[in-house]
């Protein structure tokens, strides 16, 4: 094998000759390869932009992630079209063969993602509390719009955002998702300060708790009855 790279010492391009006697190529793009001028006055150089492999000149498959001024993951697409590959210079200017597949949103205050949005799929919405510090709920087949209104609206949703609930106040806040929604698919989430996670209530509704010791390490994992699921031991050595 051969490989490249960029002036920032990235992998830019992996050449080698396969069992065929075929040339694979995989060559990867970075933001600071294209028209990323915001994020590159920030120094986000390296996140990768293009991967896309060739056999003998004909593309095989590849990728391109597309990014917000915040460095957020906006957009993926991907190819697995045989075709001559297409300059990609722009991050406007997406090469024909490929074809969008996830599109992510994200909240403008924590800059949390809040959708990701499938091409021709159910997608996920995500709620987020404590100050914006953790996601509390994973909603999969309803848009953000219709998690919001069985809520209560954006103002009540915002407002919940940026609480620090206790567990009985986020579960009263989360129950009414499950039966707003019923093609929805809930799973949330509830923590303890300083700790982590507490429990999770899966789309069926049955509940995991999280044990912790002294020292806030993981000690039990339970599941809906109280019986323990997993048991960690810490052992220190003299």
């Amino acid at each position: 094998k051969t490989f490249e790279y960029n002036p920032y010492f990235e992998p830019k391009l992996e050449r080698y000759v396969n069992s065929k006697g075929e040339t694979v190529e995989s060559r990867t793009k970075y933001t600071s390869d294209l028209d990323y001028s915001t994020l590159v006055s920030k120094y986000m150089i390296s996140l990768p932009v293009q991967n896309e492999e060739t056999i003998n000149g004909k593309v095989r498959n590849g990728s391109i992630m597309k990014y917000n001024n915040d460095g957020k993951l906006s957009e993926s697409y991907n190819t697995n079209n045989t075709s001559s590959p297409i300059q990609y210079a722009t991050a406007s200017s997406i090469p024909s063969y490929y074809e969008r597949n996830k599109v992510f949103e994200y909240d403008p205050d924590y800059k949390n993602i809040r959708s990701v949005l499938l091409e021709n799929a159910t997608p996920t919405v995500y709620l987020w509390s404590y100050k914006g510090q953790y996601p509390v709920a994973e909603i999969k087949n309803a848009s953000y719009a219709a998690v919001e209104a069985a809520l209560g609206g954006a103002g009540v949703v915002e407002a919940f955002r940026k609480s620090f609930p206790t567990e009985s106040q986020l579960s009263n806040f989360l129950s009414t998702l499950r039966t707003a929604l019923p093609e929805a698919q809930v799973n949330t989430y509830a923590y303890k300060s300083l700790y982590g996670m507490s429990n999770q209530t899966d789309a069926k509704g049955q509940t995991s708790s999280f044990d912790y010791d002294g020292f806030q390490r993981l000690k039990y994992i339970k599941d809906q009855n109280g019986n323990i699921m997993k048991a960690n031991e810490y052992h220190y050595k003299p």
